[in-house]
């Protein structure tokens, strides 16, 4: 655990997206600290002298308690947020068999690591912080959802909204950053433009699309056109102009231009021809290294976000780190980094989604998005695994330090899914009062629903996406209360009794059970064969192996249903209006229906 780890977190709640990561990183050791005479050092060696000596009452608040240990780890490893901004110094890890007779240092670059295990006085200090009980956030990697502190994010937002606030008294002066244009310089960079037929598309679409040579861009494919519908009424209704689609196949080029949008068309291949999301989102990293070598600036943002401010002129950006990105954590502490009690003290937070993210067009991210281009091609590794580690890791000896500045964007501003409908939706005065710029809904399986239900809440009505202006019908759920009609699990709340109902492997005592047996596999699932419902409980559909059985709805034992559960779906199986031989499928997330045809006598 020299450089750091991925830390998997296990929610059973959540259901479909139970689990989530976070990254740990060992504490610093300041016995051994080697600082380079630059710009970023010196800062750094500023506010270790005025955090530890005292800055005054104007600062005091900014000042924490405790070891050096979490202090160095704090201003060297944990990203800026909000107005508590960083130096921005590079890293690298010492050799462990040359230095302290092999007690491992990071170091070389500006600075050094692996403080001892855990002390008492710094779990006093990490409570006096952040008001954490450090024996309720132990060593345990789920022991981290116990947190739920908002009031430094709350208070900033109900206070000022998202706007990007002036750098805190006594915080780090932030490195400039080493852009690839200067601002007298020709964009799109002519250079870049000319290296190849996809450069001079781009370019000549970035002429046009950028606003202050920056745009937001969204990579998509075929496959989830609805929802690429909405993200661009989003847009519109969030007066967001310069964002462009990169269409992956024609097909999504000639929605996207349908709907009026920016289009830049690069038919890219995910490792192993794979077109499903995952495999797709991979191909970000090389489509922003592209955007970022002809000098444009991009806001990364997947299909499933929902905008509902512009970033860019409100501005939530600030502008002053290579990466900018959003969180996977849900409050203060999972969001903006917290002391990790574990066998080995660390600094850890929540993971930032590869989903939403600001990048710079800069040396040091042009060098990142390569090396993530290159991952992607070679490796088997999520994305966002990759995305997080090419930000966060120190380098190790004989490896070039990546030099990232990075930022975490404020968890109430740019939200994830989880935060929205499990936390904020739940908080009165902040859905009242406060006005997201971004929801991703990222932590739920019913995207495009809620995605729809939160249009509606911000921007009025759902969004007509296959006119793409105009405000559409009310949503289905709009009579439960939209938003509120969904569980902050998984699911509506309305399907909860569906989802937590006991349930009987196979169909002991359960005529209709009986017959689906009986029928050997003839049964189509709203048109489509493949179904079969074999004794004991084994179920094959055509999109994989699930399981069956009987299951009883509250207040209505006497109903003879079954359940249906596969690919991470369940499902309600019983009559249909119609008869038999036709059935009801009821999917208890968001109870959508379709109907299950079985064909007696071969």
């Amino acid at each position: 655990m020299s450089r750091g780890s991925v830390v998997g977190v296990h929610d059973p709640p959540m259901g479909w997206s139970a689990y989530g990561q976070s990254m740990a990183c060992p504490m610093l050791d300041p016995a051994v600290v080697a600082l380079h005479p630059t710009a970023p050092a010196a800062e750094l060696a500023a506010q270790l002298a005025n955090r530890l000596l005292g800055c005054g009452a104007d600062c005091e608040r900014s000042r924490p308690s405790g070891s050096l240990a979490f202090l160095l780890t704090q201003l060297v490893h944990q990203p800026a947020h909000d107005g508590d901004t960083r130096a921005g110094v590079s890293m690298r890890v010492l050799r462990r068999d040359c230095l302290l007779g092999g007690r491992g240092l990071f170091g070389g670059g500006h600075v050094a690591t692996a403080a001892a295990s855990r002390d008492e006085e710094a779990e006093v200090a990490l409570e006096q912080r952040a008001g954490v009980d450090a024996a309720a956030m132990g060593p345990g990697p789920n022991d981290i959802l116990r947190s739920a502190l908002f009031s430094e994010a709350r208070e900033a937002v109900l206070e000022r909204g998202c706007r990007a606030q002036p750098r805190d008294e006594g915080s780090a002066a932030p490195r400039p950053l080493n852009d690839i244009l200067q601002p007298g310089d020709a964009f799109p960079k002519p250079s870049a433009c000319a290296a190849d037929e996809n450069m001079r598309a781009l370019c000549e679409l970035l002429k046009e699309a950028a606003i202050g040579r920056e745009v937001l861009a969204a990579v998509s494919n075929k496959n989830i056109f609805a929802m690429l519908g909405t993200f661009l009424v989003g847009c519109a209704r969030a007066n967001i102009s310069n964002a462009v689609v990169v269409a992956l196949d024609d097909a999504t080029a000639q929605f996207a231009r349908g709907k009026g949008a920016h289009t830049y068309v690069r038919k890219l291949v995910a490792r192993g021809g794979s077109t499903d999301n995952h495999a797709t989102s991979g191909l970000k990293f090389a489509v922003l290294h592209e955007f970022l070598s002809a000098g444009c600036s991009v806001l990364l943002s997947d299909v499933d976000v929902l905008w509902m401010q512009n970033p860019f002129t409100l501005p939530s950006l600030y502008r002053d780190a290579d990466v900018e990105g959003m969180t996977d954590g849900w409050d203060d502490v999972t969001a903006y980094g917290y002391e990790w009690p574990s066998h080995t003290r660390s600094l850890r937070l929540g993971a930032r989604n590869s989903g939403l993210f600001y990048v710079r067009a800069t040396v040091e991210a042009v060098r990142m998005m390569a090396r993530l281009k290159g991952r992607m091609q070679r490796e088997a590794v999520w994305d966002q695994t990759a995305y997080n580690e090419e930000m966060w890791w120190a380098a190790l000896p004989r490896e070039p330090a990546h030099g990232i500045a990075a930022r975490v964007m404020n968890y109430l501003c740019h939200m994830n899914s989880k935060t929205f409908f499990r936390y904020m939706r739940e908080d009165d005065q902040l859905l009242a009062r406060h006005r997201p710029v971004s929801l991703h809904i990222n932590y739920h399986p019913e995207k495009l629903p809620r995605m729809e239900d939160a249009f509606a809440r911000y921007h009025g009505a759902a969004p007509d996406v296959d006119l793409g202006n105009g405000l559409g019908r009310p949503t289905k759920r709009a009579a439960q209360g939209g938003i509120h009609a969904w569980h902050w699990g998984v699911g509506l709340k309305a399907g909860q009794w569906c989802r937590e109902a006991p349930r009987v492997r196979g169909a002991p005592g359960s005529a209709l059970g009986g017959r689906l047996v009986a029928a050997g596999g003839r049964a189509t699932w709203s048109g489509i064969s493949g179904l079969h419902f074999h004794a004991g409980g084994a179920l094959d559909t055509p999109w994989g192996s699930g399981s069956w059985g009987t299951l009883k709805k509250p207040g209505a034992e006497h109903e003879d249903l079954l359940f249906a559960d596969f690919i991470g779906q369940q499902h309600v199986v019983g009559p249909h209006a119609d008869g038999w031989p036709r059935l009801t499928s009821t999917r208890c997330a968001d109870f959508e229906n379709v109907t299950v045809v079985v064909h007696e006598g071969g």
